[in-house]
């Protein structure tokens, strides 16, 4: 009899997350599957005709209360049996100059996208030691970002929590290596999300406070360019199921890619980036987002 493979996915109130859940789901892992608020796990749990394979859980990546909640309730229902995968999804941009950007603003981004990863993780790692996982069954899976290696102008808070999230993931690997259980970074381009229309009212939630700084002139035809040119990389943006399914694979390779880069845009500017010379590839990034 085949051992029944668990996950726990965060995120999956919306877009990779939700999409992520979905495909594990399908292909027969029992998922737990973290949302923040109830509503959105009775929305989740109908999508799936209340699968008994489909665990919401309440989880706050910030708050360590809400964390160690989620940490016994999935500990309790796997009852000894091993943890197979955990996937950190769960993660906001928040758009601005660095120049700019409120320092709470900054220190939210890093909250959210890289110390609750670690804050997760710390929990929830005993979990995928337990039980008797044959070997290469046991992944880690980091959701970060193209911008994890390409930092681009008004995205200085959100590159930087992915850069570090770079820098945990190997360190993570490598610690973890004897123990069996690996990780993987999956890099992400445009995708279809709704990360695209929170960033978007965060950054006009911002304006006010940027409108009086008095830089603002010297950003303004950044801040235009920008807001213009998420309409169009919101367009030309690949589904959410495409990195689920790049993430359930990697989940059920006995030796998965350490990195993966989802998406044509992802993989053109990891490219271009080891190709070209670092001052030409700042001007042609410059010369992109204020064409």
């Amino acid at each position: 009899m085949a051992t029944r493979r668990n996950a726990l996915v965060t995120g999956c109130s919306t877009g990779i997350g939700r999409a992520t859940a979905l495909d594990l789901l399908k292909q027969g892992w029992r998922v737990f599957a973290t949302i923040r608020r109830a509503k959105d796990a009775e929305a989740l749990s109908q999508m799936t005709g209340d699968s008994p394979n489909l665990i919401p859980v309440l989880l706050n990546v910030t708050d360590p209360e809400s964390v160690e909640r989620a940490s016994a309730q999935v500990r309790n229902t796997l009852a000894g049996e091993t943890l197979h995968g955990l996937v950190h999804n769960a993660g906001i941009a928040n758009i601005g100059p660095l120049e700019m950007m409120p320092l709470d603003y900054f220190v939210r981004q890093i909250e959210v996208n890289l110390t609750g990863v670690l804050r997760v993780t710390q929990s929830i790692l005993p979990l995928m030691r337990q039980g008797d996982a044959p070997r290469g069954s046991r992944t880690v899976i980091i959701v970060s970002s193209i911008n994890g290696q390409v930092g681009t102008p008004l995205s200085g808070a959100y590159c930087a929590s992915k850069f570090g999230l770079e820098g945990l993931s190997d360190t993570l690997r490598r610690e973890l290596l004897s123990q069996d259980i690996d990780v993987v970074i999956v890099q992400p381009g445009a995708i279809k999300t709704a990360i695209w229309e929170t960033s978007k009212r965060r950054a006009e939630s911002l304006m006010p406070r940027l409108d009086t700084h008095p830089a603002m002139p010297l950003y303004r035809k950044f801040i235009d360019s920008m807001m213009e040119r998420v309409k169009h990389i919101e367009n030309r943006a690949i589904p959410a199921d495409h990195v689920a399914v790049v993430i359930r694979k990697s989940l059920e390779k006995s030796r998965p890619a350490v990195r993966v880069r989802v998406g044509k845009d992802a993989k053109i500017g990891h490219l271009l980036q080891r190709l070209l010379p670092t001052r030409w590839f700042d001007k042609l990034i410059l010369h992109d987002m204020t064409r």
